[in-house]
């Protein structure tokens, strides 16, 4: 017996040293995440993987990640300056954003003008700034790096300030009044600064929801313009899924949880088919959001999420059954540091590491940062493995039908306000 014991481990730590091996010698070692080191030649060898994707998709495990915000502009602009992409669309507002890009293209300062449209958890964070002053720097430019939102929420001041007057300049003129119009306009006002999120109004009555819904779909008939038509669908499931939410219980009912990613890939789709058809896409959102096959996660003994993941198709799997292979999802990962976003009076240390994961091989292989492509990736990473890929969160899963491939970032440092 202590023979076959000892000869088990033998051959379980060679297998571990071939996969250890095997990342040193095929991933590719990323020198920097600084954004201001343009010398992309570690970057080069992503092309190969990258080859026919018109949309690549940057992932976050959580709001709170600074280092990977530093990692994700350098690579945003290695795809602008050399591969073409001219598209960058947040997990922020579809409207925000679009009015941004036109307040920035105009002229305004890019930081006033961006965080009229993107989320404040990333416009006020120190490490976004270097991509906040890139946007503004090649909105100058021949070739720009135009912003676009694909969210349904309304996510920023662009939606206070702006949405209802420009939304009565596309509708006839005896549709931008009267009770109708009120209401529509109430609800926006209430959405934007979160009154049935905070619990300060009473949620319409369902005769009134379906007066809403009823009222934006004889809006959408009158519409000529294409992306109007596609906002006033995105509010509407706005509405819905804020409506239907238990607020003290966010992800309590899967298929309400589930309205705005199945939203935010409808979004995603009609950008990359229509609003910039032809052209190439970077989307900047949560691991979460632009992952697939979410349901094929082991989350271990978290019922609720188990529950949560195999009820959700994220806007990542939308995009993917309409787009297939031209869309290509890029997660990221770490090994030890902290996590907390801009807001965050402090930050949270990362889990450690269990032996075996893809964070720990990573590690072992001796990198400080470095890209798998998980499509051309050996049959071992096409198994089972633990990872924390999602939220900092260890679960087991084979992260190919997850994600395309994988940036390892071996320490994280926090989000910092700016």
């Amino acid at each position: 017996m202590p023979r076959i014991f000892f000869a088990a481990l033998f051959l379980l730590a060679l297998q571990d040293d071939a996969r250890v091996t095997w990342l040193a010698s095929h991933a590719v070692a990323i020198r920097s995440v600084d954004p201001a080191d343009d010398d992309f030649r570690d970057l080069e060898p992503l092309r190969k993987s990258l080859r026919g994707a018109r949309i690549v998709m940057l992932g976050e495990q959580n709001h709170g990640d600074g280092t990977t915000f530093l990692g994700k502009t350098r690579m945003i602009r290695f795809l602008h300056e050399r591969m073409g992409f001219d598209v960058l669309v947040f997990e922020s507002g579809l409207y925000d954003c679009a009015k941004a890009w036109e307040r920035l293209s105009a002229g305004e300062p890019a930081r006033e003008a961006v965080p009229r449209g993107v989320f404040a958890i990333w416009t006020q964070s120190r490490e976004v700034q270097p991509l906040i002053d890139y946007l503004g720097a090649q909105a100058k430019t021949k070739h720009p790096l135009e912003l676009a939102g694909a969210d349904c929420q309304l996510t920023a001041s662009a939606s206070r300030d702006f949405l209802a007057h420009d939304l009565a300049a596309v509708l006839p003129p005896e549709l931008a009044r009267g009770p109708e119009w009120d209401r529509v306009v109430r609800v926006i006002d209430l959405l934007n600064k979160g009154t049935w999120e905070l619990g300060s109004e009473p949620v319409p009555s369902a005769e009134e929801q379906a007066a809403f819904a009823r009222t934006l779909e004889r809006w959408r008939a009158a519409v000529a313009d294409p992306f109007w038509r596609q906002f006033l669908t995105s509010l509407r499931a706005d509405a819905d899924e804020t409506w239907r939410t238990d607020f003290k219980d966010l992800a309590g009912n899967p298929a309400v949880f589930a309205i705005r990613d199945r939203q935010m890939g409808e979004n995603l789709v009609w950008l990359a088919r229509e609003r910039y058809r032809g052209r190439k896409l970077i989307v900047w959102a949560a691991t979460f959001h632009n992952a697939r096959s979410l349901g094929s996660i082991d989350v271990g003994a978290d019922a609720k999420l188990a529950r949560l993941y195999a009820g959700h198709t994220p806007m990542g799997e939308v995009a993917w059954r309409a787009l297939g292979n031209q869309v290509y999802s890029l997660g990221f990962t770490s090994y030890e540091g902290e996590s907390g976003n801009a807001f965050a009076k402090t930050a949270k240390p990362l889990p450690a590491s269990s032996r075996d994961s893809i964070e720990d091989l990573f590690a072992r292989a001796g990198f400080t940062a470095a890209f798998v492509d998980l499509r051309r990736a050996p049959a071992w990473l096409h198994a089972p493995l633990a990872g924390q890929i999602i939220g900092h969160t260890e679960m087991r899963a084979d992260w190919s039908r997850v994600v395309d491939g994988v940036i390892f970032v071996r320490r994280m440092d926090r989000s910092h306000r700016r």
